[in-house]
């Protein structure tokens, strides 16, 4: 949907980007908010956003400042009549562009925006329909002029210095090193512990170095198990050292998770393990990863066995190979 406030598509001043979501929800939004910043050079970005998430765009050079998307402020665009102060007002009346990924499906966001900002708004829902999300969410940058009508894998450049501590954090572990990201938000979403144990061993022999990355998501994942006890595990690492971290590896296999899309958009060869989710919707996307999904009508998790996991590694290297000689 655009919902402008005045007519229009000269560059902005300043643009305000609200998108909600965690990790992944953030990344396939890449592509939408690398095309807008391309379009509108000299324009000033603001993201609101969770603030775990946005210092990634802000590092990535893609917005000049971002602000937290859980507060009072952003709270009272689904009011049905805000008491909007004088500094919210000045906050929005600021923007000449809004562009917004929250689902409002009641259109209250732009009514109340209409209240206190002059300029133009865009709004494209989160939830995407028929198509991949990334593609969907690009949907923002099309709607001004900023994209076509290709697909754009999303890709997050890093900063030299993210990059280095993700080398000095993976060189603690070998020159080859295998991630395995065995978490994801949502239990449902995780292929047994016990595969990826096995996996790692199989890894081990092909002469990767498997490392376990563990976030709180997994805290409870190995609770009671002594199944990583013979491989190196990482965790406790702010989101930007996870990316850089990430950015060293020779491969990366995870689930269904944020993470598995932070994986592929920094370069990672990523193999991914996915289930009910349908991965040509919500997938990582790139030329760099293989989506390994369960088998049957409900594509159960239990029904992807090792060596599946194992041929969709093979297979990349093979590709990787072949690039190679060219």
């Amino acid at each position: 949907m655009d919902g402008k406030f005045r007519s229009g598509m000269c560059r902005p001043r300043a643009c305000l980007l609200m998108r909600g979501g965690a990790i992944g929800d953030a990344v396939l939004t890449l592509p939408a908010v690398r095309a807008l910043r391309n379009h509108w050079r000299g324009t000033r970005f603001c993201l609101a956003g969770y603030p775990h998430v946005c210092p990634l765009f802000a590092e990535a050079g893609l917005v000049n400042e971002f602000v937290s998307l859980d507060t009072a402020r952003f709270a009272r665009l689904f009011a049905a009549a805000p008491a909007w102060d004088a500094e919210d007002a000045a906050f929005f009346g600021q923007c000449d562009q809004i562009v917004s990924w929250l689902l409002d499906e009641e259109g209250r966001t732009a009514a109340n925006l209409a209240c206190v900002c002059n300029g133009r708004f865009v709004s494209v829902s989160p939830i995407p329909r028929g198509r991949h999300a990334a593609d969907a969410l690009l949907d923002a940058a099309r709607l001004v002029g900023a994209a076509g009508p290709g697909a754009h894998a999303p890709l997050l450049p890093l900063p030299q210095a993210v990059m280095e501590r993700g080398r000095s954090i993976a060189n603690r572990f070998g020159t080859r090193i295998a991630v395995i990201h065995p978490g994801s938000g949502s239990p449902k979403k995780n292929w047994p512990l016990e595969r990826f144990v096995r996996l790692a061993s199989e890894l081990d022999a092909m002469g990767f170095g498997p490392v376990f990355l563990c976030g709180p998501a997994e805290a409870g994942i190995a609770a009671g198990h002594n199944m990583l006890a013979d491989y190196p595990t990482v965790s406790g690492l702010a989101l930007r050292d996870v990316a850089g971290f990430l950015a060293s590896a020779a491969l990366y296999v995870g689930n269904d998770s944020g993470i598995t899309h932070l994986a592929s958009a920094v370069g990672a060869p990523t193999v991914a393990v996915f289930g009910p989710t349908d991965p040509s919707v919500w997938g990582p996307v790139g030329s760099n990863v293989r989506v390994v999904r369960g088998e049957g009508a409900g594509h159960v998790l239990e029904t992807v066995g090792v060596g599946m996991v194992l041929d969709a590694v093979r297979g990349m290297l093979e590709r990787e190979s072949e690039r190679g000689k060219r």
